[in-house]
């Protein structure tokens, strides 16, 4: 198109063509076509007085003929524009005034071999640079390489006087300093830039660099692959003008295309390798993490299992096969309601519909399942839904442990509590069944007073002449008898009462002498002699009165076991009051009876020990429960002589006028 416009005389057509073309050929990495077009364009320039512009187009069509290798071309070039050889700047000359059968061919084979050999970029930059500096007599290099649109530097060579020192990117302290509006020029233009004496005026004399350290020669050369800028190399010396001969330059104008190619493929074989190690790093790391997971999931103390939305058995470690009895290939063929038993059924399908309809949602329950041998086992069950991803359809993932034991323990447990409470109102109905001729004795003398006082009130009243002062009397008389007996109800019935039970202070002597009542017809009728040895007061402690009540009464029937177990000796039962700590009061009931084993000391106070023969193990056994919810303690003590003494202490209250409303925890 250029020209067919440059024959019909249009000639801003022909310019406008002409530089599409050489862009294009550029772009497209056509380096022969770059040549030809520039050719033909510096021809249309030239005729039409542009040599400015035919020189530039003459000097970009050689060095695209000297990359193409068109060694032939390059000579009939050469012998073509021997005008443009004169003209031609001396930054340029190294393109015109050297071809390569004028280059020393061993010096090349051996420079281009340096280059073509090495695939590893860090070994090709420090080869290239090595040639660079040693063929062109350079004191310093520097090359830049492309990264996306930026040029970085990547490695720089300093000629010492032990030879050609290079540092690479990665071990360069600080950047490096350069002439950049030369180094700008190059890569805007991708043409090569030789300054001879850059002391002297140039057109790059105001570089603050070229300035201030007086630059002398500095050759800077793009290296172009298929159109594309691959890097620059910058070359400098400071000492001597004139130092890069033209055919240094033509020799190292040949390098630059070699370089350009094996910078760009050791890159390409480096991206590659890089991608190769990751990818490497990357199956070890996934090969060690499927390891790890591989040997959690067989070796895992839990069962551990994977299932399709519907319940079917994906897969199944040694755990949850020893859990049910079946191989993981049994498992395979089953589901998870098939394995369930028939009463936890419906609640698991229930469960598995969740997931069937996209209901995600994490569950952890606790359900039976039928082993391989018709067992029940109990498990602990935590499940999670994995949605699918891409191929991979969703899976239910779960953890699953044995809890067999433990549901076996607490149904021991149900059941020991049971027993205990049965075995509890069994001992309160034998406590209350050796009481109730006690009970009917001390209810039958306030019973008869009342009797007999309101009587003699009645006679008083209807004689002729009433003795009113008589009368009040006996009917004050009915009033104390009677709450006397109601007293003596309220504590008995506060034995069985299960209520919330109320605290408050109270007066142990008090409770001392109520107890004493209630048994005194037992210790007659077993021929026992009770004492109560007890101060004339004592500090009030807080707690259930009724409570506390039931701990006398245990201890008093207990002694009188002990001592009607011995057929001989004195039968004797005391009980002592006392305050040995600061803020603690001690009761103690000593018994003159046979005494206990040493050896079943530490056990008489436990659950269902007794060494009674018809014993039930109930009763010290609530003792010591009352006693430690009241926040004290209880133990027995083997008597000098004979006999056992039991001893508790209990907190003293430190507001004795002041009643709490808490309930006392416990058995009791």
């Amino acid at each position: 198109s250029a020209e067919f416009a440059r024959i019909k005389g249009h000639n801003l057509d022909a310019i406008r063509w002409y530089e599409r073309a050489i862009e294009c050929a550029r772009r497209s990495g056509r380096v022969q076509n770059e040549a030809i077009a520039n050719e033909v364009a510096a021809k249309f320039y030239l005729e039409n007085g542009f040599t400015t512009a035919g020189d530039a187009h003459l000097r970009n069509a050689h060095a695209c003929y000297l990359r193409w290798g068109a060694r032939g071309k390059v000579k009939q070039f050469e012998s073509l524009y021997s005008e443009f050889q004169q003209r031609v700047s001396s930054r340029f000359a190294h393109e015109a005034e050297y071809s390569l059968e004028q280059l020393d061919l061993k010096t090349v084979m051996t420079a281009l071999q340096a280059l073509h050999r090495e695939i590893d970029l860090g070994k090709l930059i420090e080869a290239l640079m090595a040639v660079s500096v040693q063929n062109a007599g350079a004191e310093r290099a520097l090359l830049f390489l492309s990264r996306g649109t930026d040029q970085l530097v990547e490695a720089e060579a300093i000629t010492g006087q032990d030879g050609i020192r290079v540092t690479l990117r990665h071990a360069i302290v600080k950047s490096p300093k350069f002439a950049r509006s030369i180094f700008r020029y190059v890569v805007r233009t991708r043409e090569s830039v030789l300054v001879n004496d850059a002391s002297v005026q140039n057109e790059f004399q105001d570089d603050e660099y070229v300035r201030e350290n007086r630059l002398r020669s500095v050759l800077c050369l793009p290296l172009v692959k298929m159109g594309e800028l691959v890097g620059v190399l910058y070359l400098e010396n400071n000492l001597t003008s004139h130092v890069f001969t033209p055919k240094q330059c033509a020799l190292l104008e040949v390098l630059s295309s070699q370089a350009a190619i094996s910078l760009d493929n050791a890159r390409l074989v480096g991206d590659l390798q890089k991608e190769n190690r990751d990818r490497q790093s990357a199956e070890e790391a996934l090969r060690a993490s499927e390891e790890r997971w591989r040997k959690l999931f067989e070796n895992a103390s839990a069962g551990i299992a994977l299932f399709t939305a519907d319940g079917l058995f994906v897969a199944a470690n040694l755990a949850v096969q020893k859990m049910l009895g079946y191989s993981e290939n049994e498992l395979r063929q089953s589901t998870l309601l098939e394995l369930t038993d028939h009463r936890d059924r419906a609640e698991n399908a229930a469960r598995l519909a969740e997931y069937v309809n996209g209901q995600p949602n994490e569950q952890r329950f606790e359900q039976r399942y039928v082993r391989k041998d018709g067992e029940t086992v109990w498990v602990d069950f935590s499940a999670v839904f994995v949605p699918a991803a891409g191929n991979t359809p969703g899976v239910i993932s779960a953890v699953i442990v044995n809890i067999t034991e433990r549901k076996q323990a607490e149904e021991e447990l149900k059941r020991i509590r049971l027993r205990e409470s049965e075995m509890v109102q069994a001992s309160r109905r034998e406590m209350m069944g050796r009481l109730t001729a006690s009970l009917a004795h001390e209810l039958n003398q306030p019973l008869a007073a009342i009797r007999s006082n309101a009587e003699t009130a009645d006679l008083l009243l209807t004689a002729q002449k009433p003795d009113l002062a008589l009368a009040k009397a006996a009917i004050e008389d009915v009033i104390r008898d009677n709450n006397r007996a109601v007293q003596t109800i309220r504590n008995v019935r506060a034995l069985f009462q299960r209520d919330r039970l109320e605290t408050s202070p109270v007066d142990l002597r008090e409770v001392l002498f109520d107890a004493e009542r209630i048994v005194r017809s037992d210790a007659k009728l077993n021929k026992i002699s009770l004492k109560l040895n007890l101060p004339k007061s004592l500090p009030r402690v807080i707690g259930n009165r009724s409570q506390l009540m039931e701990v006398m009464l245990n201890l008093l029937i207990n002694a009188f076991d002990s001592v009607c177990e011995s057929a001989d000796g004195v039968r004797e039962v005391e009980v002592f009051a006392s305050e040995p700590m600061t803020g603690f009061l001690r009761i103690a009931v000593r018994d003159s009876g046979k005494g206990i084993d040493p050896e079943i000391m530490t056990r008489i106070f436990d659950a269902f020990f007794t060494s009674k023969p018809g014993g039930m193990g109930m009763g010290l056994s609530i003792v010591r429960s009352i006693v430690e919810n009241h926040r004290g303690r209880i133990w027995a003590t083997p008597n000098a002589e004979r006999g056992v003494t039991l001893e508790f202490e209990i907190p003293i209250t430190t507001s004795p006028h002041q009643g709490t409303s808490s309930e006392v925890p416990g058995k009791g």
